[in-house]
């Protein structure tokens, strides 16, 4: 049977962030600030289990933003340098942190949050995180001067912490790519090869974990009369091919997801 799952993510409560607001401030601060992650992470869980889902989700109640959550954790980024600059291919600006040296882990970036959704829920249990090729469409680099050589150091530090999620018990492991569908001839070229050494199974004997990629992907223009730029949402697999010097890319048979496991 088809098992259910949300896409990973749920609004926050008012009392926890400012609504309807991308990269929400928090309501609270210090260890205020850590109950209410704690209590908004069992209300995403517990409101899933009630709607019947399969596969439940933190519903990243403890991330301020998708990508910058998992950031927070590393070094070699500064957060006080920030910079505004367009992303997704300047479909819109925002203001993002800097890369200014070599990239490492100080330590497990999500393995609280983890544990925590863990303990309170006895489903197969699905964590996010951000995939390479998203990360450095949302940051500054000012250190590695390539994005694809930046691309594979965050697919590095990826597959370290999925491999940690794995044994805590993580069941499934979601690298959320939507510049996946912004930058289609850079996914060929690099980008599939940066999510794979993401989520690389590496030794047989490390625990089982499911990955999965989720694309909140759009219809792509071909550059013919009528073709909108921007369409319906579905996670969906595409390839390329060349006529007459130009590049169109077709949509396939939709995915739920790339299997793997840690």
């Amino acid at each position: 049977m088809l098992e259910t799952t949300i896409a990973g993510s749920l609004p926050k409560p008012a009392w926890l962030a400012e609504p309807r607001k991308l990269w929400a401030p928090w309501r609270l601060e210090g260890e205020a600030l850590a109950d209410a992650k704690r209590d908004a992470t069992i209300l995403a869980l517990k409101l899933q289990e009630d709607a019947g889902i399969d596969i439940v989700s933190d519903g990243e109640q403890s991330r301020q933003h998708f990508v910058h959550g998992f950031l927070e954790n590393l070094e070699g980024i500064d957060f006080a340098k920030r910079v505004t600059m367009g992303i997704r291919n300047n479909r819109y600006e925002a203001e993002v942190p800097t890369v200014t040296g070599a990239l490492r882990r100080l330590g497990s970036v999500h393995a609280t949050e983890a544990r925590l959704a863990r303990a309170h829920t006895t489903r197969a249990l699905k964590f996010t995180l951000p995939g390479p090729m998203t990360i450095i469409d949302t940051i500054a680099d000012a250190h590695y001067g390539d994005r694809v050589t930046m691309a594979m150091a965050f697919a590095d530090l990826l597959n370290e912490e999925a491999r940690e999620l794995a044994e805590i018990g993580i069941d499934v492991i979601q690298f959320d790519e939507p510049a996946f569908n912004v930058y289609l001839d850079d996914v060929v070229d690099w980008g599939i090869a940066a999510l794979h050494r993401a989520r690389s199974t590496g030794s047989p004997a490390k625990p089982p974990s499911t990955s999965a990629t989720a694309m909140a992907s759009r219809r792509i223009s071909t550059g013919r009369p009528g073709s909108a730029p921007n369409g319906g949402s579905t996670s969906a697999s595409f390839r390329r091919s060349r006529r007459a010097g130009s590049t169109r890319y077709r949509w396939n048979a939709p995915i739920a997801a790339c299997r793997s496991s840690f």
